[in-house]
């Protein structure tokens, strides 16, 4: 007598929610730490420090959760944005589990970000990135502050970018 036993392959589940927020408020703590002590550095502290509240908070986190349960074993980005009074924030899950991936971040994000501009006084722009490939969660955060009312520096993830995005914006060659 023989016994089959039928082996479904073992899927991890995507990340709960407190995962998310702790790994969201991890890396704005870290990159945070790694600023320059100065005036217009300090504002984008502020505006890191804003994201990680209320409802852009709520909004980024609950996103990554969703789209994590809709891109989880499937080979495709999945992206969401929403526009808030001051800010226009875009949350994208990645089924792969590091940065790094060959693209191209800044038309990625150029065209999330469109609707940021269209507003008259135009608004402050968080994109969160969230590499999920059923394993450990990674974030990355973007931010582009107004600079009609913020005197604050762009927060760009510069491993998020292809070679030819790092040569457009004369960053070195990565690593």
């Amino acid at each position: 007598m023989s016994t089959t036993l039928s082996h479904r392959p073992q899927v991890t589940p995507p990340p709960g929610l407190g995962e998310i927020r702790r790994a969201m408020h991890h890396h704005v703590l870290a990159v945070s730490s790694m600023l320059p002590r100065a005036t217009g550095w300090d504002e984008l502290r502020d505006h890191c420090r804003t994201l990680l509240s209320g409802d852009l908070f709520t909004f980024a986190a609950s996103t990554i959760r969703e789209e994590a349960l809709l891109v989880h074993g499937r080979h495709a980005p999945a992206s969401r944005r929403r526009l808030f009074r001051d800010w226009l924030v875009a949350v994208s899950v990645l089924p792969w589990s590091a940065p790094g991936h060959p693209g191209r971040y800044l038309a990625l994000l150029a065209g999330l970000s469109e609707p940021a501009y269209e507003h008259p006084e135009g608004r402050h722009v968080a994109h969160w990135m969230a590499f999920d490939d059923g394993g450990e969660l990674t974030v990355r955060l973007t931010v582009i502050p107004n600079h009609r009312v913020s005197a604050a520096p762009l927060l760009l993830p510069v491993d998020l970018l292809a070679p030819a995005e790092r040569k457009l914006l004369r960053l070195p060659a990565a690593a």
